[in-house]
């Protein structure tokens, strides 16, 4: 996927949002994250449409999801997110184990 057909998404999913369906713009976001599914920047906004509509379970799910999909190159931006993510909601052990995490990878790329 290209950065031009990624920004047609993006917009289609600004437009969907602010048109207000909260079930369709669910819908849509998933039926993005086929073609998508390796960027981070895609799974950010989809977590911060699903925590701002409260749902913070489904937003939690679909992090996890976002952690096992994301292409090499964004991994440690989505752990990074996901860590402050876990802290803005009160999960600290969550968020220590994204941290860890990502001071595993930044060490295991520096030997």
């Amino acid at each position: 996927m290209d950065d031009s057909d990624l920004g047609i998404w993006h917009q289609y999913l600004d437009f969907a949002e602010k048109e207000g369906d909260h079930e369709k713009v669910v819908g849509l976001y998933e039926r993005c994250l086929t073609p998508c599914a390796a960027h981070a920047d895609i799974w950010m906004h989809y977590v911060e449409f699903l925590e701002d509509a409260n749902m913070i379970t489904d937003a939690s799910a679909a992090l996890s999801r976002a952690l096992k999909s994301v292409k090499r190159e964004a991994l440690l931006e989505i752990c990074r997110f996901s860590a402050m993510y876990k802290e803005c909601i009160g999960d600290i052990p969550g968020a220590r184990q994204q941290y860890h995490e990502i001071y595993s990878e930044i060490r295991s790329n520096l030997t």
